[in-house]
């Protein structure tokens, strides 16, 4: 018993690591341009149990749910995308592979920094609880 794949599917599945790729960065970007740009994304309130879908919070919440759901999806479809792209061509070459990765690289470290540079100056200022609530 053979453990190779045949021909016809190993030429798709070793582009699969560049779809992945393409994925990641897709999530790694579209999560940097949320950050960057007033966008409408879900907001969870925690202390009211509920979401809504707006570019600014009316009370105590956060978005990082709403961010990842929404990177999630994109990165899913540009994986997607390029996996389908790149079944129609052949067996891509080393050296765009190692590009591939070295922009992998590159965009990892640029949503890193956007993190970074977004939370730099914000000053979290706690918002009083309201009358109803009741800790458990």
């Amino acid at each position: 018993m053979s453990t190779t794949l045949p021909q016809d599917r190993s030429e798709h599945s070793s582009n699969v690591p560049i779809a992945v790729d393409a994925a990641v960065m897709t999530f790694c970007w579209s999560f940097a341009f949320l950050l960057l740009h007033p966008f409408p994304t879900l907001w969870y309130y925690p202390l009211e149990h509920r979401w809504e879908l707006a570019t600014e919070p009316t009370g105590l919440a956060m978005a990082w749910y709403g961010r990842t759901l929404f990177s999630i999806a994109v990165s899913g479809l540009g994986g997607a995308i390029t996996w389908r792209i790149l079944r129609r061509r052949g067996r891509l070459s080393p050296e765009i592979q190692d590009g591939w990765m070295g922009a992998l690289v590159v965009s990892i470290v640029f949503v890193v920094l956007v993190i970074v540079v977004t939370n730099l100056g914000q000053h979290p200022v706690p918002e009083p609880l309201p009358p109803w609530y009741v800790p458990r």
